[in-house]
């Protein structure tokens, strides 16, 4: 048995629980963009399920370089309208690169998009707002999300000035 963490309308673990809870046993291996084994894992480890998991990515930070764009100072003179995290690895490397209560901050001014509900939760751990989280956790559905949440800035702006 091969399952996502993240599934569009259901968890993963909650698929193999409902099996165990049927008696099946077969061994499950979880695919995951997670680097940390959260509670649940331990949980059905206890439980007597056998689970593998498995990273399918980790975020690295590179070195920082001079030459690249200055998004701290971007993000201070409100130059950006939309930031993005697609995982919450990388949430929590932007926060070490400027600092947690700094980039609550910086953050604070612009629009946040995040992916998924794991990754909001790793924003939302370090202050930073969440204004835009598509239902379906895709990069397509998120640049869709983040579109509609324009538009809808832009009609509501254009109609606090009529």
């Amino acid at each position: 048995l091969i399952v996502d963490r993240m599934l569009p309308k259901r968890d993963g673990l909650s698929v193999i629980g409902t099996l165990r809870g049927e008696g099946d046993q077969t061994p499950a291996l979880i695919l995951s963009a997670l680097g940390q084994v959260d509670d649940r894992v331990k949980g059905l480890r206890a439980g007597g399920a056998v689970v593998t998991e498995v990273v399918a990515y980790r975020n690295v930070l590179d070195e920082l370089t001079d030459g690249g764009p200055d998004i701290y100072r971007m993000l201070l003179d409100g130059e950006l309208d939309v930031v993005t995290f697609t995982s919450a690895s990388a949430v929590r490397n932007f926060a070490k690169i400027s600092g947690a209560e700094p980039a609550a901050d910086l953050l604070s001014r612009t629009v946040v998009a995040a992916i998924g509900p794991v990754t909001a939760e790793a924003a939302a751990r370090l202050g930073i707002p969440v204004h835009v989280q598509p239902t379906t956790y895709t990069v397509p559905a998120l640049v869709d999300a983040i579109v509609r949440h324009v538009a809808g800035a832009k009609t509501a702006t254009a109609g606090s000035r009529a």
